[in-house]
This record gives structure tokens, sequence and C-alpha cells, in this order.
């Protein structure tokens, strides 16, 4: 099939040439020492914004709505809600809303 598609294979990790050889090790070195400078730059950018009291991450749902989240919860029995149904009337994600009901013990 690859023959009938004219399909080309080259093979950059040739050893057999000395000189290619270290010229694909030193490449290889100087990518990897870039990634590592990177890496780092991240974090203490990550760290300088949380000592400045930056807020990380996703925001939280505001408390009203995990609030009437858990009141539905409570009376889903009585009004016949299901998770589903109360995630999508309060518009709080179901991660936050099981948080919440482990927390409470409502389970």
């Amino acid at each position: 099939m690859i023959e009938t598609l004219q399909v080309k294979l080259v093979d950059i990790n040739e050893t057999a040439n000395p000189l290619k050889s270290l010229l694909f090790k030193v490449l290889g070195s100087f990518v990897q020492f870039e990634r590592y400078i990177i890496v780092e730059r991240t974090s203490d950018g990550r760290e300088r914004a949380k000592s400045r009291g930056k807020h990380m991450g996703r925001p939280s749902q505001p408390r009203r709505n995990i609030e009437e989240a858990i009141r539905l919860y409570n009376s889903k029995n009585t009004n016949r809600s299901s998770v589903k149904d109360i995630i999508k009337l309060t518009s709080v994600p179901n991660a936050p809303l099981y948080v919440e009901i482990k927390k409470n013990n409502l389970e």
C-alpha cells in the first residue's frame, strides 16, 4: 500500500555516521535544556502570582448556587428531581455538587 502511494520513509535517527550522531545528540540536549528553562520560568511565575494573592485555577461556583443545589438535593424525593435535573437547574457542575453532598453527609 505504501508503494502505491509513493511514500518515502526517511530515518532521522541515523547513527551510522559519527558526525550525524553527535549533531543529533547536541541538538537534543539543547531542546531538553530549553524545556527545563520553560518549566522553571513557569513554576517561578506561578509561585510569584500565589505570593501576590492571585487565585490559581478555575473560579469557584457562587455559594448561593451551591446552597440552592443542596436544598433541591435534600428535597429530591418530594419534588422527584434527579441529580442531573438539579445540575441543569442550578448550573452547578456535578463534581462540586457531590463534594458538598459528601461534606454535609447527605448521601
